[in-house]
Order: structure tokens, then sequence, then C-alpha cells
């Protein structure tokens, strides 16, 4: 019976079938006459349910229970699980995914125990609290969505699903690929992508059952990888992409050769052989948002984690006699490593009879810890102690607050929970879902944060400059210097920023020790008595607020400024403690040095440049012993040289042998390679060879220095492009309108350096397509404009969308340049401007695309169309995609937007600032389109804001 009424609730009879295609051709009338539906995404879809709750907070909370974790009482089936049903504090969430029934090779679906009695009767539970109920379909390990989406079973695989939405009443799906595969033959996306379409249409004639006015969700939870970029083309038809920002201590290298935590907010410095974007909430959050091509990050959320990682019983690579009992330690004896540790369990194991000594708080990349060390007393073994020393990485109630504050500072859409049967804790405590609670707490009863001053200590580390012990105005501050603070919560750590300031913040009431970490060579001033690098101070109550300032003073001392970013630098002092970490501990990276390749290097060297990645803009300041002349050997080829103490012009270096120097001396940094005609101390340079010599740098003046002489002119006399990415990275490069004699001896001698082999560094420069040994250049040369059109490549690696590009073009009489975007675009370029590239079909960040820049001698430049216009499509009909070509008389805005008969837009092709002229742009984006009608439509808005419409129609048969 119950399958019958779902075919009479579901399916049109005759009647209602003729009111159906009459409300569409009203539709289609209203659409031809009014215009297009804006991109709003589904207005009666909801992505959150609470009413009063809800208005204190803007982000979802989704939480994840598992079957077996559900208990729904004596006298019926599922009387097991850790969670009674009536213990739920539906309060604290938004919504809930029961997790979960998975597709089977056929399309059937598999329940596992997830029993009957623990759906449509928890559903109506849920329901009657205000809360939307979600299947979750798949989980990890489900390797089958192929075959359950192929060609043969995606029918009975839908039908399958829908009914058991219907049946039970949920209110969506939840959708777990775990794995997407693509391998080999494999590709899951090309199957699963028409499923979740088809899914996703089916839910556009239903409601949900916990409120009928709205329509059921459709969400997903993600991991990082490729797949990312599927999920990001199908934005538009998901309410939540939920990234799993948790088990992360086993991610690329972190867990397989040291240790890490489970659900870190913010990410180390990566180890060589890792990947920075797999090691916390902020490296996964910006890994799906611009490197997998996330846009609207309103329909992103991120995890947080009821378990935990425990590592036991390690020894640490440094010392054989030291376990393994914090965050980054490398082991030479591999611990027993234990992730989903599930919270009762590490609760009633460790957590519950944990002493201050023993609980930690990283508060530079916000994460909770137990630092367990055993004494040989006290050891089941006193002569193997280690073998009882633990680290076990759990998440606490402040690192859930500043999991929600960084949701909240990103303008993401919400959290997941994974998950809250396995966060609630036996009869015997107090407080059994205290977990649940410190969620709700941070999302719901202190947002927006509270207006009431937490217990905090703060402070700032500053160069005493005379040294008198006294804080002046014109005392710098500095980066980089270490604090820890020993208080009621245990050690706690953290590093000044850029301005030279540190905070604990959120602290508990009580006595705490300050206490910076002095480097070599440096000598405490401040405060007085002088020497003194210790405060003890208390914290009475809420309003407490602890200023705790050190000043440090030595003799010999170099400021350098770095930006954000890669940069090539330099050691310009000799130091007692060379190490890489010592020296740059504002790095995000580990340094690089240049012999034929890229090398880590952990020491550095004076006279050696190097490349390094910091977090932010800043000033270091280094501590050591001046360096006045030093010989620097040179490599047959690219080398990064370095500096002495003192800044000096390149004309008192000299090489051995004399005249071998084939490149100009180029620095390095965020805004790209850049002539330099002086080496300043604590930078590095590159420069090119043609013979193996050597090159002194001293403070001696000696006019040793070849160079093609017309280097300045030529760069000033040129056009000029400046890539700007989203990342906030830029480059320059220039370029030539005249013809050069001797065009070889200026393309090799400007050449630019190699490109650092990592997915994440930026980079634009003139390339050659048949020389593939030529690394590129910083400035392109055309042939010979006599001919007609030419056109050079520029290659761009790394980009984040959108791209801005400003460009500089002297007046020219002969020749008129264009640009030819990834997506086929043209944009013209004459004077002083700037244009966008918000989109490509080529976007992947990490991967390299090319840009063309065009020169056409003014003869053969198309005449500027005099009025819009919007031309038909070719081919048409068309099956393996289409050009729609355009013409606009103006300068001005260009949307291009394509829908189905219904009116719902499925793509948007155009979206951007762009040049007078004839343009045309590719279609070929429709794996997830069925056959059938299809309208496109031209918006332009020029200047004067006056806009143009004209829609036309397009046949796809597949």
């Amino acid at each position: 019976m119950k399958n019958e009424n779902h075919k009479t609730n579901n399916i049109f009879n005759e009647d209602k079938r003729m009111k159906y295609i009459s409300s569409i051709l009203l539709f289609l009338l209203g659409f031809i006459t009014h215009g297009y539906p804006s991109d709003n995404g589904n207005q009666n879809r909801s992505s959150v349910v609470r009413s009063s709750q809800q208005t204190l907070s803007s982000i979802w909370v989704t939480a994840y229970l598992p079957s077996w974790e559900l208990n729904m009482g004596s006298g019926t089936t599922a009387n097991y699980g850790n969670l009674p049903v009536t213990n739920i504090d539906w309060s604290a969430i938004s919504h809930i995914i029961m997790f979960a029934c998975g597709p089977t090779s056929t399309g059937t679906l598999s329940y596992g125990n997830l029993l009957p009695s623990r759906r449509k009767p928890f559903n109506d539970i849920a329901h009657s609290n205000g809360t939307p109920v979600l299947l979750a379909l798949g989980g990890a390990g489900n390797e089958v969505w192929g075959e359950a989406c192929s060609a043969a079973n995606i029918d009975n695989f839908l039908k399958n699903v829908l009914t058991e939405l219907d049946i039970s009443q949920y209110d969506g799906i939840d959708l777990d690929v775990e794995p997407f595969r693509n391998t080999g033959t494999i590709n899951d996306t090309t199957r699963v992508g028409p499923f979740i379409r088809r899914l996703y249409d089916s839910l556009q004639v239903r409601r949900q059952f916990a409120d009928p006015s709205k329509k059921p969700l459709l969400t997903t939870a993600i991991l990082p990888s490729w797949a990312g970029e599927f999920w990001a083309k199908h934005e538009n038809i998901l309410d939540q992409i939920n990234i799993m920002t948790y088990d992360m201590a086993q991610s690329m290298g972190w867990g397989t050769d040291r240790t890490w935590h489970n659900n870190a907010v913010f990410s180390p410095p990566p180890p060589t052989g890792t990947n920075l974007y797999y090691t916390s909430i902020q490296s996964r959050w910006l890994d799906q948002l611009y490197k997998r091509g996330g846009k609207n990050k309103g329909k992103y959320g991120v995890g947080i984690d009821f378990n935990g990682s425990l590592y036991k019983g390690g020894v640490t690579i440094d010392n054989p006699n030291e376990g393994v009992s914090q965050p980054m330690q490398r082991w030479q004896t591999a611990p027993k490593f234990t992730w989903d540790y599930d919270f009762d369990l590490m609760f009633k194991t460790y957590l519950d009879t944990a002493t201050r000594t023993v609980r930690r708080y990283d508060s530079v990349h916000q994460a909770a810890y137990l630092k367990i060390v055993v004494s040989p007393q006290l050891a089941s073994d006193p002569s193997q102690p280690w073998l009882d020393e633990a680290y076990l990485s759990y998440t606490d109630s402040t690192q859930i607050k500043r999991i929600v504050r960084y949701v909240r500072d990103s303008s993401a859409g919400g959290i997941i929970i994974w998950n809250i049967g396995e966060g609630y804790l036996p009869s015997q405590y107090l407080e059994r879902d205290r977990m649940l609670q410190s969620v709700k707490n941070a999302v719901w009863m202190i947002a927006p944060p509270p207006p009431k001053i937490q217990p905090r200590i703060r402070g700032e580390i500053f160069f005493d400059r005379e040294p008198d012990g006294i804080k002046s105005t014109l005392d710098p501050s500095m980066s980089g210097w270490k604090v820890t603070i020993f208080g009621p919560e245990g050690e706690q750590i953290a590093f000044t920023d850029s301005s030279g300031k540190y905070e604990f913040d959120s602290l508990q009431t009580g006595e705490y020790v300050v206490t910076v970490e002095v480097k070599n060579l440096w000598r405490p001033t401040f405060p007085l008595p002088a020497g003194q690098i210790t405060y003890t101070t208390q914290l009475l109550d809420d309003t407490s607020v602890s200023v705790c300032d050190f000043g440090l003073y030595a003799s010999n001392v170099i400021g350098t400024q770095y930006g954000a970013g890669w940069s090539a630098v330099s050691l310009p002092l000799n130091v007692p403690d060379p190490r890489t970490g010592v020296i740059f501990p504002r790095a995000s990276s580990s340094a690089f040095s240049y012999l034929n390749s890229y090398l880590l290097e952990d020491s550095l060297q004076v006279g050696k440049g190097y490349l390094i990645k910091f977090y932010s803009n800043h000033t270091l300041w280094t501590a050591g012993y001046a360096v006045d002349s030093i010989v620097v050997p040179l490599n047959e080829g690219w080398n990064i040289i370095g500096s002495i103490s003192t800044s000096v012009p390149l004309s008192y270096m000299k090489t051995s042998p004399s005249g071998i120097l084939s490149s100009p001396f180029y620095s390095f940094d965020n805004a790209g390679y850049m002539f330099s005609d002086s080496i300043i101390a604590g930078k590095g340079y590159w420069v090119k060879t043609s013979e193996k010599g050597s090159i002194q740098v001293s403070t001696d003046g000696n006019q040793a220095f070849r160079k093609i002489d017309n280097t300045k002119s030529l760069k000033e006399s040129s056009h000029s492009i400046t890539f700007n990415s989203a990342s906030g990275e830029s480059r320059t490069l220039y370029f030539e309108g005249m013809n050069i004699e001797n065009l070889s001896e200026y393309e090799s001698y400007y050449e630019l350096p190699p490109s650092l082999n990592d997915e994440n560094f930026f980079d634009a420069r003139f390339i050659s397509l048949s020389d593939p040994l030529f690394n590129g250049a910083l400035i392109g040369f055309f042939r010979d404009g006599a001919t007609g059109i030419e056109k050079i490549p520029i290659q761009i690696t790394a980009v984040r969308y959108p791209l801005s590009l400003k460009y500089k073009i002297d007046n020219e009489n002969e020749y008129r340049y264009e640009l030819e975007a990834p997506d086929k675009l043209i944009y013209t370029l004459n004077g002083n401007a700037e244009i966008c590239i918000r989109e490509s079909k080529a976007q992947s960040s990490g991967s390299s695309e090319l840009i063309w820049l065009i020169r056409k001698p003014i003869t053969s430049v198309t005449q500027q169309p005099v009025k819009f216009s919007l031309n038909q499509n070719y081919p048409n009909p068309f099956n393996n995609g289409t050009v729609i070509s355009f013409d606009i008389p103006s300068d001005g805005f260009v949307r291009l937007e394509v829908y189905n008969i219904l009116g719902e837009r499925v793509a948007v092709l155009l979206n951007g600032e762009m040049n007078a002229g004839n343009h045309s742009q590719q279609f070929e984006d429709f794996q997830n389109l069925s056959s059938g009608l299809y309208l496109y439509k031209l918006s332009f808005t020029n200047k004067s804001h006056s806009v143009s419409n004209e829609t036309k129609r397009m046949l796809l048969l597949k």
C-alpha cells in the first residue's frame, strides 16, 4: 500500500498533466516577455531551518549521526547505540544527517544497520523538533558509484533513492562519494554527474516533510582532491558542500613520519615531499576555494571532529630516550597510531584524569592536545619509559570556538560535525554531550562574538636600539619571536606577528608565567631590571588583561623587509646558528638554493641566495658578525647569489673570469622578477653565467661588471602588462613593438630563471613553444611585423581567478595589440587600462595556461563594429561543442548565459568587462545537460549604463 500511495502522490494524472503543460506555456510566455530569472539559487530551498535561533547565527550546523550510534529505546529493534534519541539537543543543530545507506553495483540500496525503526520513526521525532533530516548516500570505501550510475542502472538507482526519501520522509539527500575514482579507465565523474543532475531535478517537484513550504535539500561531504573541481562545477544545484577538514594527522606526510593535529585550524610550513593544502581547516578551505574553482563561499562548510588521533610508544629522531609526546615531532621508532579515536573512549582513558601540565594548546595552529610524559619510576618498563608516552590530538571547547570564528571570518556557510553519537559520554558523567554543547555555545550563544572582554595576555617585542630599557616610538617591533605562557591550562606558545605583537586570549583566571625565548647574540633590556625575560602575572576575572612587553638588544643588527609569498633572500651576517627556521621564523616553506635544480637547505651560508615563502609582510632583524667582502662561486647557467652586510651597487662587483655574466641581475619577490642595479643586504639575486667562475661582492668599488648597454633604455621604452592574481601575487612582463637586430642575443639575455616546481607558485613569462629548454623571458619580442599578424605566447601558472591585467601601451602608429585569453576571448590593448579575466574553461590552479599576445599592423585590424549583435551559434544543432559569436560597439560589461526551456539557467559563459570588437565564446561544458532546445542570452552594458539584450535558440543533440 505504501508503494501505491507513493505512486499516486508523485505521478501526474492526466488532468494534472494538462494543467502542468499549461503552466509551462504561461511561464515561457512570461519568460520571453519579462526576461530571465536571477541566479539566487533555489529560492524555496532552505540551507537553514532555525527561526529565532538562526537569527543569532547565519551559519548551518549539520550533524552526522551514524545509525549504529542511535538508540531508539526499548521495545524497538534499534534498542542499542550510544546516543538515546530522547537525549539529542535539537536546539544545537540546524540539520541532521542519518548515516548511511549505500548504493550497490546494480542500483539497489544497502541499509546495513539503518533499520526501519531508525528511519521514519526517527525522522518523525526530528520533524517534531523542527529539524530536517537528510539521508547520507554512500560512505567511505563505497566503490560502486560508477556502476550504480551507469546507463544500465541509473534509472533503478534514482527510483530507489526517491522511494526511500518519500517513504521514510527524509528532507533531502547527502552525497558521500568516497572514493571518487579517476584511475586508468575508471572515471566516476562521467556517470555520477548525470545522476546528481537527475536527482536535483527530481527534488524540485517534491517538498520537505520538516517544512512543506521548502524543497528538499541536496548536500555533499567532500575530501580535498581533484574531485573538488567536480563539486565546484555543481555549486548551483547543491545547498551545502561540506569539506571534511579532519583526520588530518596522517595527511600528506604528517602522521607517516611525524606527529600532527587531527583537526587544526591553521597549517605549518610544509616539509619536503608534503603538501600544505591538506593539513588544516585553513588549507583545505583554500584548496577548494582557490585551487579547485569554488566560487560561492556561502555554499561551503568545514568540519569539526568529535574524535581524535593517538600516537603512543614512539621514539623521537633527535633523542633515543625521548618518547613522542607533542605535535610536529619526527620519530626513529614509529609509534602506534590510532585514528578516528572515539571521544568517549579517549575521555575515559585520558581526558578525564589529565592534569593541567598534560593539557596543552597549540595557539599557533589552534589545536588542543595532551602531552603525556612518564617518569621511569612510573613506567610499565622502567628501561623503556617512552613506551608509555603519548601524544593525543583532540578537539576542545577553545578549538571549537576558533573553528567557528574561522568559518565566520572566511564567510563560509557553516560546519559539519562528525559525529554526535561518538561524542556522547557514558551515564557516569554529568555533562554527557559536552562536545555538542561547546558547538552550541560557540555558534548560537556567542554569535556574534561576545562584547565582554575575556581574560588575555598580550604584548609586543621590540628592538631597543639605544639600549636604554625604555620603549621608544622609534624602537621597531620584531616579528617571529617565540613567547611561552604557563598557567592553569598548562603550557601555550605563540609567535609575534608581522607587527611584533602576540596575544593569548580566552584564558582561564589564575596565575601565569610569561617568557620570551631569547636568540643568540641578543640580550633582554626591558622590563627593568635588565636581563629579565619572565613575567609573573595574575588574571583575576573576565575583564583581566595583562600586557607583557619585552625589549631586546644586539650590537650588530640588520633589518630587511620581506613581503608575503615567495622571495629571493640571503643571510647578510655570520651567525652562531644558521638553521633556516632560526633565521626565518616567519617562513611558510623550506629554503631552496639552486644548482642546476632546486635544493632543499636546512642551514644557510653567507654569499648564497635562497627562495623562501613567507606568511605575511614583515621586517626581519638579524643579529650577527659583519661581512664586508665575499667571493661567491658561480656555476655555468643560473645562480642565486646572496649579499654581504652592506648594500652595494653592481659596479662594485668583479667576476673571475671577467665577462661571464650573460643576464641582468634579477631580484625576486611577490611582485615578480625585477632588474636590479645593487645588492641589498638580506636579499637574494638571480644571475646567469656563460661558464663556471666566481663573483666578488665587496664594499670596495671595482668596476669590472659587463652588461648589455641598452638594458635600462630597452625596459623603459617597452610596453608592459602586469598580471595580478587573486592570491595577491603579481608579475610584470614587457614587450617591444619595434623590430630589433640581433634578436636572439636579446632573447637569451632576458631569459628568466627556472620556475619553482610548485603547483602554487604563480608565474607569468613569455615562452617558446619550439624550444622546451628555454625558461621563458621577461621581455617579449616580435619577429617581423611586415608579414602581417604575429602572436607570441605567455605562460601563466598557478593562477587564482579573477585575474586582473593592467597594461601600458605607448603611442603606436603602426600596430594594434590584442590579448587572447585561455577561453578564447580577445581583449584589445590600448593606452593605460585594466581588464579582468573572471574565469576560464582551462582554469585549474597549479596547471599551466597560455595567453597569446597578438600584434596586428593597423591595415589588418578589423573595423570596429557599429552596433550590438548576437549571431547564431555554429554548428547548430551540435553535440561536440558550439561557438557563439557576437559584436559589441564599445567597451562595457558582457554576460552570456544559457537557459533550458523551463527558464532555468544552466550555464554562465561570460561575465565581465570586455573591449569593443568581434568576439566569440566556446560552449562545451554540457556533459550534465540532456538533449533538447536551449536558449542563450547576451546582455551588454556600456559605459553610459545603457543595457542591450538579445536571445537566440540552439539545439543540443547527444
